[in-house]
């Protein structure tokens, strides 16, 4: 089903009719999709996002690839760890999250290592992707070494923040680079802030107090 539309989208669309050319290596990588149990409109998704940003056919291409290729690390990881969802919608959201997780910079290690702490930690697998969030937002503003996001990572998920508060970690990391404070030094602080029981506040506080003596 996903193929035909996929040709009918290329027959059809304006947008489609650029890749006309293209059809059937972007059908075998959809077919590849199925036979790897990965929901092939993740990859259709792909592929008119491409489209509609006029990505040339070639690059396309390599984009439907490597969305292909960090999927199946992100099925691998969902199945390792024991998290799929029952839904198959739910199911592709967790793969699509997981891809976007590698696309940011953060490598399956990374992310496997964190879901390892689950039970001990008493998080669910949806506030283990909020805390990758937050590190893909810090590597946004400058890349990380991997056992440096690894161990952020660590503390949000041992701290007493719930997950719906994670993301007020990050504004406060580029609060800390706009006054100019080391990154090992921000980190740190972050660190052992949450490690110590604190939260958004008492960080906000450090790192202005810190900002004052520089």
């Amino acid at each position: 089903m996903i193929v035909r539309n996929l040709h009918k989208w290329i027959k059809t669309d304006r947008k489609g009719k650029r890749y006309s050319g293209y059809g059937e290596i972007l059908s075998k990588l959809l077919k590849r999709a199925v036979k790897e149990n990965i929901p092939a409109v993740l990859l259709m998704d792909k592929i008119r996002e491409g489209a509609a940003k006029r990505i040339p056919p070639q690059r396309l291409i390599t984009a439907v690839k490597n969305e292909l290729t960090r999927l199946k690390t992100a099925k691998a990881i969902v199945y390792r760890q024991n998290i799929k969802p029952e839904n198959e919608d739910q199911y592709a959201n967790r793969l699509k999250h997981i891809s976007i997780l590698l696309l940011g910079g953060i490598k399956d290690k990374t992310i496997t290592g964190l879901f390892n702490l689950m039970a001990e930690t008493k998080r669910t697998a949806d506030d283990i992707l909020a805390a990758c969030d937050v590190l893909v937002e810090f590597n946004s503003i400058n890349l990380l070494a991997q056992d440096d996001l690894y161990g952020v990572g660590k503390a949000l998920l041992f701290s007493r923040l719930k997950a719906s508060t994670f993301s007020g970690i990050s504004s406060i990391y580029l609060n800390a680079r706009a006054k100019r404070i080391k990154t090992e030094d921000i980190l740190t602080i972050i660190k052992n802030t949450l490690t110590n029981g604190g939260g958004i506040i008492q960080l906000d506080q450090e790192i202005s107090n810190r900002g004052r003596h520089r």
